[in-house]
């Protein structure tokens, strides 16, 4: 007598209700991911890594959280666009020589911005504010305009987090 099995698949969005399934029935119930509010409280991660020499990573399988593996993104491009974050924040830095908004939001009226998620290979959007602060302000249009075209494509890297 050879064995038969019978293997279950629940239909796309579904689980099988172990509590309320027999050997004789199988009840489906609606799949509803547990959501944590804490990045420690996750049960495993995985993806990419950002390593020693800013070198991307792939885990190989999941773990759960820790010192050792927050510096993981589930994608690739996440974690390079994690990288050019990092970079522009340094030529930011190095760019804008000393102006800080914060030190002049009493002085002037308007700064502008680069609104990243509208970098695009040739077109870009420079916005103008007043309340609010951003990553990448400036004290003139021209400024914001000269920094996309020496960063553009660390921009373009880093619009995957925006």
């Amino acid at each position: 007598m050879t064995n038969k099995k019978l293997e279950i698949n629940a239909p796309e969005g579904y689980v099988i209700d172990q509590e309320n399934s027999t050997f004789e029935k199988i009840v489906f119930k609606k799949h509803v991911p547990k959501i944590v509010g804490r990045w420690e409280d996750l049960p495993l991660i995985g993806g990419f890594y950002i390593g020693a020499f800013s070198v991307l990573t792939e885990y190989q399988g999941e773990m759960p959280p820790s010192d050792t593996n927050s510096n993981t993104c589930k994608t690739p491009n996440q974690a390079e666009g994690l990288i050019a974050l990092a970079q522009l924040s340094q030529l930011y830095d190095n760019f804008i020589d000393g102006w800080s908004i914060e030190g002049d939001i009493g002085n002037i009226t308007n700064y502008y911005y680069i609104d990243i998620k509208q970098i695009h290979r040739d077109s870009y959007t420079v916005q103008c504010a007043s309340a609010f602060k951003s990553f990448l302000a400036f004290k003139t249009t021209e400024k914001a305009k000269q920094f996309i075209n020496l960063h553009r494509e660390l921009l373009i890297t880093a619009s995957v987090w925006f």
